[in-house]
């Protein structure tokens, strides 16, 4: 008899805080459904990743690189919304009121956390499509 897997559950949970103020204990648990089972150690990154930015994993203090006044309106303003090293690792399409912005090669846990906090920040969020998955960032509107 041969299995084949069709669901992956990640959980992570992060304590912080002390005995003087009070500990807060945060668990985020993700389940994703596996389309092609070759796809698994890639969606266990991207689940991982996202896990981590809902925690707010820490992030070595770097400037923060220079955001367009109001939100960006075209794919380069995006761009500079993030740091080098990750516009490298990224491709910006105009898709009329969004910016896609998906991977070039796999990001791994970490660069997927930092990308993600960034489109966060800009309203934007993740669609998880197996290999087609993507974030999207919206538009100016007029």
């Amino acid at each position: 008899m041969s299995s084949k897997v069709t669901k992956l559950v990640i959980g992570k949970g992060k304590t912080t805080g002390d005995e003087k103020t009070g500990w807060i204990k945060r668990y985020y648990e993700v389940e994703v459904l596996i389309e092609d089972e070759h796809d698994i150690e890639i969606m266990k990154a991207n689940v991982e990743g996202l896990i981590d930015g809902w925690l707010g994993k820490p992030v070595e203090a770097k400037p923060k690189p220079q955001e367009p006044t109001g939100k960006p309106e075209a794919p380069m303003e995006i761009e500079q919304c993030f740091p080098k090293e990750l516009v490298e690792l990224l491709n910006f399409e105009d898709q009329g009121n969004w910016i896609r912005v998906s991977p070039k090669q796999f990001l791994g846990s970490d660069n997927f956390a930092r990308v993600l906090a960034i489109v966060h920040d800009l309203k934007g969020e993740y669609i998880s499509a197996g290999k087609g998955s993507h974030f999207r960032i919206p538009k100016v509107e007029g």
